[in-house]
């Protein structure tokens, strides 16, 4: 691409930078967070927006009305490369409001930053995307090939109904992916994801008798649920034999983690059922029988040392979750990566780095199916994703626009 075109993008973008902020923060004030699992504001909201911008309002893809994926193409898809764009239009939950400093779904601005459910993971980026694309497509970009923006539902959840969705229902092919996850970990666009650690999500289940706990300490009471399961907690990232660990390519390794627990009825009563929430961060090579395997050999350990035959204890079984996001990883001489990172160094005034993204994306969707996928390059830090007073700086997203202008022209010119 040409410095004056480079030029044009950029300066077009610059006249943009209100427009841009305004569409984030829209979008967060439309709920789309668990567990009401309906992001048909958000896409209604991105169509409308497309329009008004002189795009196409897209393809509704679904899988069910309220779990709408938005795929809006730019260019002739005829000739040169494609390039995706993605963004999911989820969020978790809020948890409890009062624990946020302000309205979860205010999407204010105050002292340069956005803020709201949604700023950072993930609304930002796809507000910064849909402009990136219309300054291209006002430039009268792409020259060759065609951008293709997916927004996509489901990521916070299973993501069977989003993007994989998309990709298996539509045949969608590419040369190369963009998923813009918050990607800054000590700074804004820190790194650039060349691969992505992977998800395995489960639960432990505790079975007790439930008595009433006057009785506690007496052999009717047994088996006791909670303490079982506060031990198989305790002691399982211990136990557990993952069987893999840091690497040069993912130096972070797997990791195994527990999230929430639930149990109790009511004051007065031992409850029969107490449940753990876990997951483990992958890294490739690692399957879910195999950790499914090394999980229960753990539990077996745990019931052993506790007596559980003797029915000192409760047993503790393990839910594995149907479905798992594997690691992924792509060749950093990938010429996305290259022009990722040059649009990168050229915004940023640095060359941001290549490295492996510490969650689990999406990325896995499209490298299974032969498309190198930058795992995570988005706008904001991951430490203020998924947090009470999520937000992202208006710098990050305008910086985000520009990077995904110019790298989707040169790459698909």
């Amino acid at each position: 691409m040409t410095a004056e075109r480079a030029a044009t993008l950029r300066h077009r973008l610059a006249r943009r930078a209100s427009a841009i902020e305004e569409l984030a923060s829209a979008l967060v004030r439309i709920p789309s967070d668990a567990p009401a699992h309906d992001e048909r504001g958000v896409v209604a909201a991105l169509r409308s927006a497309a329009v008004d911008l002189g795009l196409p309002a897209g393809e509704i893809v679904a899988a069910v009305p309220e779990r709408p994926n938005l795929v809006i193409r730019v260019g002739d898809p005829g000739a040169g490369r494609r390039l995706v764009l993605n963004g999911h239009t989820d969020t978790k939950p809020a948890g409890d409001p009062g624990s946020w400093p302000g309205d979860p779904w205010a999407g204010d601005v105050r002292a340069g930053r956005l803020h709201g459910l949604g700023a950072a993971d993930m609304k930002g980026a796809l507000a910064a995307m849909l402009h990136a694309a219309a300054a291209l497509h006002g430039a009268g970009l792409p020259a060759r090939g065609e951008l293709v923006l997916v927004f996509s539902a489901d990521e916070e959840a299973s993501g069977v109904l989003g993007l994989e969705h998309v990709l298996r229902t539509t045949g969608l092919r590419a040369d190369a992916a963009v998923i813009g996850e918050p990607s800054g970990i000590e700074s804004a666009f820190d790194g650039l994801a060349v691969g992505s650690r992977g998800f395995y999500g489960f639960t432990l289940r505790a079975t007790g008798r439930r008595i009433h706990s006057a009785l506690a300490g007496a052999a009717a009471a047994r088996p006791l649920a909670v303490p079982a399961l506060v031990r198989a907690v305790e002691r399982l990232p211990g136990l557990v034999d993952l069987g893999a660990g840091p690497s040069p390519t993912f130096p972070l390794g797997p990791s195994l983690t527990f999230t929430g627990l639930t149990a109790g009825v009511a004051a007065g009563i031992l409850p029969d059922d107490a449940l753990a929430r876990g997951e483990v961060r992958t890294v490739p090579g690692m399957t879910h029988e195999g950790i499914s395997r090394a999980l229960r050999a753990a539990l077996a350990r745990v019931a052993s040392e506790d007596g559980v035959a003797n029915g000192a204890s409760s047993p503790v079984s393990l839910e594995a979750d149907a479905e798992d996001w594997p690691a992924s990883a792509i060749d950093q001489a990938e010429p996305i990566v290259a022009v990722l990172a040059e649009a990168g160094r050229e915004v940023l005034g640095a060359l941001p780095r290549a490295r492996i993204f510490p969650g689990a994306t999406e990325a896995h969707a499209f490298t299974s199916r032969g498309i190198p996928c930058v795992a995570a390059f988005g706008p904001g830090l991951l430490a203020d994703a998924h947090v009470p007073g999520e937000s992202v700086a208006l710098s990050d997203l305008h910086g985000a626009a520009a990077i995904y202008a110019l790298a989707a022209a040169a790459f698909l010119d």
